[in-house]
């Protein structure tokens, strides 16, 4: 009875770990090379990131994940909620650069942003969606 329950412990952990980690790909992380392209709309790609950089700020991970491209709760919480904006700590953080990559047909808007109270640069990566941008990841660099 006990190697059952065991068994059982060891799968559900093995299928949440699954689930955690699978969304945690990067576009940019894969070493795929991107094009640069210019950015034709920095002004909705510069709103988009001021309203989660305000979010963030008042530690509103409800307004953050409406900004998100992928609608995955876990994977929102585990990464952001639960992970790099647990600490109230991100703000004062401004935009440094924004720019356009391109891979294949897929296009994507690459926000640098400084913290200034963790005195380091974050990339916030964004795509095209309906006339305006939503969120696909956020790194540290």
């Amino acid at each position: 009875m006990n190697y059952l329950k065991v068994s059982v412990a060891v799968v559900l952990t093995a299928l949440a770990a699954f689930l955690i980690f699978r969304g945690k790909s990067d576009p940019l992380a894969d070493g795929k090379r991107f094009a640069e392209y210019e950015l034709a709309d920095k002004d909705a790609v510069r709103r988009t990131t001021e309203k989660a950089l305000s979010a963030i700020a008042r530690h509103d991970m409800k307004t953050l994940f409406s900004l998100m491209e992928r609608k995955d709760r876990m994977i929102f919480d585990s990464e952001y909620a639960e992970g790099l904006f647990a600490q109230n700590d991100f703000a004062p953080a401004k935009i440094v650069g924004i720019s356009g990559l391109k891979r294949q047909e897929r296009t994507f808007a690459a926000v640098d942003v400084h913290s200034d109270r963790r005195d380091r640069d974050y990339r916030f990566l964004l795509v095209p969606i309906k006339g305006s941008y939503a969120i696909v990841s956020i790194s540290a660099r």
